[in-house]
Parts: C-alpha cells; structure tokens; sequence
C-alpha cells in the first residue's frame, strides 16, 4: 500500500538537554520519515517532468530533420551535424510512400510515383502500348496555360481504352460516355511530387449503374497504374 503524502505541518520538536522542559525553545524540523515520504512524493513527479522534456525535444528534432530532408536541403550541403539523420529519414520517407496505399476521396484515387512527371508520363504510355490499348487523346493543360501566358504546374490527361470491352459499357449504361474511354491525369505538385490520378470502377459503375457483370471491363486502370509507379 502506497504511503501517503504528509500534510504540511508535520513537524516534531527538537529537545534541548539542560533545561527544565516547560523552559525548552521549541525548533520545528522536519523528522526523517516526513522527509522519506516528501522525498517519495516529489522524486516520481521530477522523472516524470524529465522524462516528458525529453520526448518533446526528441520530436522536435525528428520534426526538423524530415522538414529538411523534404526540403532537399541534405543535397545541399545545409545542417551537416543533421545530414545522417536527414538521409536516414528520406529514406523511410521514399519507402513508405512508395508502400503505402492510394489515397481516395470522392471517387478519385491518386497514386505518387516514384519518378519524375516525364518519366511517368512515358512509363505510363509505355505501358498502354504494351497491353494494346489505344491512346485516343492526350491533353497537356500546362502547355495550353503556358501558351495563354498563365503558370501552371505540369498536367496532363491521357484518354485511352479498348473498344472491344468498352463499347458494351457505353451501350448498357449511355451515361457512362460522360466519363468514358477511361483517363488518367499525370500532374506534378507544388513540392515536386508525381501524382497519377483516376475515377476509380466502383465510382463509375455508381454513378453510371453499370451492371455488374461489365464492371470488369472498366476496372483494370487500377492495374495499368500500379503497373506505371512500380
């Protein structure tokens, strides 16, 4: 059983030999077993202070070191005494992306490629051609910006299909011409990050009610882009 903290003003009186007792000046000290449960109290609260400043300043620097290894600065050549941990973390950093699974959101599943936004961009192409699929349109946003003198990150919109398993999508569901051939969207972010982005099957076959039988014919985007970051 835990011993309880002392109330304040446990104190014993310190004798003084040599004089009649009710002459005796009364010194209050503290007595030696006040002092154990004072020191009992008050030693797990100062561990635990240090304890909790330790992992705040732990995180702060793992904080600092994946800011900079985002930022690059180790290639740099900025915070020397920090470029092993830096690298070290970019490192975890590359193998989670690459890891983790894709993002969706309101029917969108965005992939980050591990190469460049031209290097994707062929990779992906390459592996249309190789799976004889037929690229019927490509639509570089950023180029048409550039040219009405706008800025514009690097995007792009490839529309491609099979005709032969995409017609009867089109016949069962007419809707579904609103968002077929299929297209993905190759674009670059602000930190330099490749994106590849598409209307995922189950969305289109939702929105569209393509029956379930014919779903399939739509679904292997999912696998042309996996196939494209691997």
């Amino acid at each position: 059983m835990p011993i309880p903290c002392p109330r304040p003003g446990a104190w014993k009186a310190a004798d003084r030999s040599g004089l009649p007792h009710t002459l005796q000046p009364t010194l209050l000290l503290p007595s030696s077993r006040t002092q154990r449960r004072e020191r009992s109290c008050t030693e797990p609260t100062h561990r635990v202070a240090e304890v909790w400043s330790w992992v705040a300043k732990t995180k702060l620097l793992i904080s600092l070191a994946l800011w900079l290894a985002l930022r690059g600065t180790l290639a740099e050549g900025e915070f020397p005494l920090c470029a092993p941990l830096v690298g070290r973390i970019a490192l975890w950093e590359n193998v989670r992306l690459r890891n983790m699974p894709p993002s969706t959101q309101y029917g969108i599943e965005r992939v980050r490629s591990p190469r460049s936004f031209a290097e994707t961009l062929k990779q992906f192409e390459g592996v249309l051609i190789a799976r004889g699929l037929t690229i019927f349109a490509q639509i570089a946003f950023s180029d048409d910006a550039a040219k009405a003198g706008l800025e514009m990150l690097p995007t792009k919109a490839l529309l491609f299909g099979n005709p032969k398993a995409g017609t009867p999508v089109l016949v069962a569901a007419p809707s579904s011409t609103l968002d077929l051939p299929l297209k993905v969207v190759i674009s670059q972010d602000a930190d330099g990050a490749v994106w590849i982005s598409y209307n995922t099957p189950e969305y289109l076959a939702e929105r569209h009610a393509i029956p379930a039988e014919l779903v399939k014919n739509i679904a292997g985007i999912r696998a042309l882009v996996q196939a494209a970051v691997a």
